[in-house]
């Protein structure tokens, strides 16, 4: 069986991002507008990178779902296919969003622009999304992360918490046993 992967990894000065598939990880810049950073591996955007169809049409394809990148596929050439590693500086104020394609297929850039403009803790916001994107009639698994980019020293509002599919099948503590 393969997967998507959508990964953060964060250092001191910056952050790794980790992708392959149709899983997507979105920056909004602090003050700046949301803007996909990754790049879907998909045979519609194989289309769309040869100006065979728009962006528009690439939204309600057939197609949109058969994926050209995974984790545990083998390539007959190379392997595994191997995720795609960028570099990022890590400013505070900007909001990172990973999510899994059940909620950026149902979810508007300027929808989830809204939520992450309008609620102001990682983990509530991540909620929301999943929320709307269940509501909207998401038929894939959707799963949210929300990272916000502090600086050093400063004090979360909320710890860190699953949310979407991630967290239907967690079995560890709740990460809530120690709140007050």
């Amino acid at each position: 069986m393969a997967t998507t992967l959508t990964a953060l990894l964060v250092t001191d000065h910056d952050l790794v991002l980790a992708h392959v598939g149709d899983s997507r990880a979105y920056l909004r810049p602090a003050g700046g507008e949301l803007r996909q950073v990754t790049r879907d591996d998909t045979y519609v955007q194989l289309l769309v990178d040869a100006g065979q169809i728009t962006d528009a049409q690439a939204e309600t394809h057939p197609m949109r779902h058969v994926i050209t990148g995974c984790l545990g596929a083998r390539d007959a050439d190379d392997g595994d296919t191997a995720p795609a590693l960028t570099r990022h500086p890590a400013r505070a104020g900007d909001r990172w969003l990973l999510c899994s394609d059940g909620l950026s297929g149902v979810l508007s850039t300027e929808t989830m622009q809204w939520v992450m403009d309008e609620e102001p803790a990682s983990w509530p916001c991540a909620a929301r999304l999943v929320e709307l994107a269940l509501r909207a009639g998401a038929t894939d698994n959707v799963t949210a992360v929300v990272v916000d980019v502090v600086r050093e020293g400063c004090v979360l509002p909320f710890p860190p918490r699953l949310v979407g599919a991630a967290a239907a099948t967690w079995t560890g503590p709740d990460p809530y046993d120690d709140v007050i």
